[in-house]
């Protein structure tokens, strides 16, 4: 999502109304978040039941079933998904859940939109423990050990649909289309992002929506969905499902991304890393963690390089526009804390020991970018916050002479600690000392040999 040279700004707030319930409703678009007589039993009928799960679950010999949603609203669909995937029997498929949101509720409200629902209230903590901020741009939350994939595009639906259907691949197995209704909300509606659903659909897809308007039929017939009515909920006679038949051609916006290969092939069964430093070993977990078997190589030892640093500070910087660089350093940051909070809470990193996220500040001397971004960091209060020399003598207990950014989820790191933390991971083999290699392809198989032609 290009949004280069736009004054840089938080998402906007949700207007919401509260019930006597604590039942949340939406001032500028007229309508409720869920049924206010029974939230639960409305997302179970309509978009679990709707898309045949839990049952294609268990016929899923993928490694990873995908669920694209329109209109997070307060994740309630997302956390009734995970309940029920919880309560499949093993082998199941991982699963990535993707879902837009151009309002984000802040975490205190969604706390208490939640709250209503006990029964979820476990699942509840800890998706709020990694829930983000309203920056805009897309955050990923990986939950259930790993094996729950949440990405939240903060993003108008359009733009993020658009994004995704660039790669040019399809993506999803199922879909909730649960913007606000039609009548009130019609850019969630309009024909050219159903058409980007479809083109964003595996062959076989379904899709369910609370809706039954006309409008919409057409839009996800156009789309190439086959589309059937079915008795709605509550009040509702009626509502949507579909199974895409043939995705329309659409073509790319901006052409082919630089990272997409000319050709698809099958994912690797094993890989080789070459560097046991920082990126090194995070890329060797990473591909672990899909399943594909790693050997790592280096020239010396772990964490030998620049990456042997006893510490490291883990930080950003900020602008008050946007740029690629600001975006992806921002996206980067947020989700980097969120993953090493969560390795120090499960003591996988110990604390004092091997980093702390204590917060860190930053002295600036444009006074007038500290202007603009001290009122905006207000909706952001976990990212950032603007401090005169006054008030950061309070917080750190150290003289200042100049104001700047305080960090709150920033810190310091032992570069080294988190190498050995990655390689623990299963599936990978660490080879050290190999001194200079030469890669060489047999095939479609890559090898990598010593100066000596040692495989």
């Amino acid at each position: 999502m290009r949004r280069d040279h736009r004054p840089w700004q938080p998402m906007p707030r949700a207007q919401l109304d509260w019930d006597s319930s604590d039942v949340p409703h939406s001032s500028a678009f007229g309508d409720v978040y869920y049924d206010r007589h029974d939230g639960l039993a409305e997302g179970r009928y309509v978009f679990l039941q709707g898309n045949q799960l839990p049952e294609r679950w268990h016929q899923c010999h993928g490694e990873s079933f995908v669920i694209g949603e329109t209109g997070f609203g307060t994740g309630l669909n997302f956390l009734l998904t995970w309940q029920a995937w919880l309560q499949v029997p093993e082998p199941r498929p991982r699963l990535h859940f993707l879902s837009i949101e151009c309002f984000p509720l802040r975490k205190t409200e969604l706390a208490r939109a939640l709250a209503n629902w006990p029964g979820l209230a476990e699942l509840v903590e800890l998706f709020l423990a990694q829930y983000p901020e309203p920056i805009p741009g897309t955050h990923r939350l990986s939950l259930a050990d790993d094996n729950i994939t949440l990405d939240l595009w903060w993003s108008e639906a359009g733009e993020a649909l658009a994004d995704m259907a660039s790669r040019d691949l399809p993506l999803v197995d199922a879909w909730y289309l649960d913007g606000f209704s039609p009548s009130r909300n019609e850019s969630m509606w309009q024909p050219s992002l159903l058409a980007r659903i479809g083109q964003l659909s595996k062959t076989g897809a379904t899709l369910a929506t609370f809706t039954a308007a006309s409008a919409v039929r057409q839009g996800l017939q156009a789309a190439g969905f086959a589309m059937t009515k079915e008795p709605g909920f509550g009040t509702k006679r009626e509502r949507l499902l579909g199974t895409l038949q043939r995705a329309p051609a659409i073509p790319l916006a901006h052409g082919t991304p630089w990272d997409l290969p000319s050709a698809s092939c099958p994912a690797p069964a094993t890989a080789i890393v070459l560097g046991a430093g920082l990126a090194g070993c995070a890329t060797a977990a990473s591909l672990a963690r899909r399943g594909i078997e790693v050997t790592v190589l280096d020239a010396g030892s772990i964490a030998a390089g620049a990456s042997g640093n006893e510490q490291g500070i883990l930080y950003t910087r900020l602008s008050h526009r946007h740029s690629p660089l600001v975006d992806f350093g921002l996206q980067s940051f947020t989700h980097a804390t969120s993953v090493y909070a969560t390795l120090f809470a499960r003591a996988e990193l110990v604390e004092g020991r091997d980093g702390a996220l204590c917060g860190s500040f930053h002295q600036h001397d444009n006074q007038t970018e500290l202007a603009q971004l001290k009122e905006l960091l207000s909706e952001t209060p976990g990212l950032a916050e603007v401090l005169d020399a006054g008030a950061a003598d309070q917080r750190l207990g150290v003289q200042q002479n100049a104001a700047g950014f305080w960090y709150p989820r920033s810190g310091w790191l032992s570069p080294p600690a988190v190498c050995q933390h990655w390689l623990a991971q299963p599936g990978i083999t660490v080879l050290q000392h190999c001194g200079t290699l030469a890669l060489t392809r047999d095939g479609p198989l890559w090898q990598a040999r010593d100066t000596h032609g040692k495989l």
